[in-house]
């Protein structure tokens, strides 16, 4: 099963120290709602991984033509728990970047989660920036 957190891209300003603002809406009826644990609301690694998504989206529009792929978590916070319809609101900024943008690179981003204007989680991560073309990893490759 895949699971999309970024509905809409409100703003993008790609560059090494770009932001983004992004928003999804978590449906009441998603089903990782569902369970015994349903009171508890979205499990926080799906929290995190929202983040993760609204930064990889600034970091494919930094740089076209790459793969992202998180790499660390480096410190994430958790202030309340997300429930079923609410609609979430995340700001993601690059840090910086090390590496040779036309090749292989690691990024570092800091996100910040809200609902209604308050903050519910936060997370510094770090992503691999890989190019894609030539790779033959099989992303796209029919050899």
């Amino acid at each position: 099963m895949t699971f999309r957190f970024v509905d809409e891209v409100l703003s993008v300003e790609p560059g090494e120290t770009g932001k983004i603002t992004t928003t999804t809406l978590i449906p009441a009826s998603a089903p990782y709602l569902e369970g015994p644990f349903r009171s508890a609301g979205v499990p926080p690694s799906l929290l995190l991984e929202s983040l993760a998504q609204s930064a990889g989206y600034l970091i494919l529009a930094t740089f076209p033509g790459r793969g992202v792929l998180l790499i660390k978590v480096e410190e994430v916070q958790y202030r309340r728990p997300l429930s079923g319809g609410e609609r979430l609101t995340i700001r993601s900024e690059l840090l910086g970047f090390h590496g040779d943008p036309e090749t292989t690179g690691v990024a570092r981003a800091f996100g910040e989660a809200s609902v209604d204007g308050v903050s519910i989680a936060e997370a510094r991560l770090l992503f691999l920036v890989v190019r894609l073309e030539g790779l033959g990893a099989g992303w796209g490759d029919s050899r």
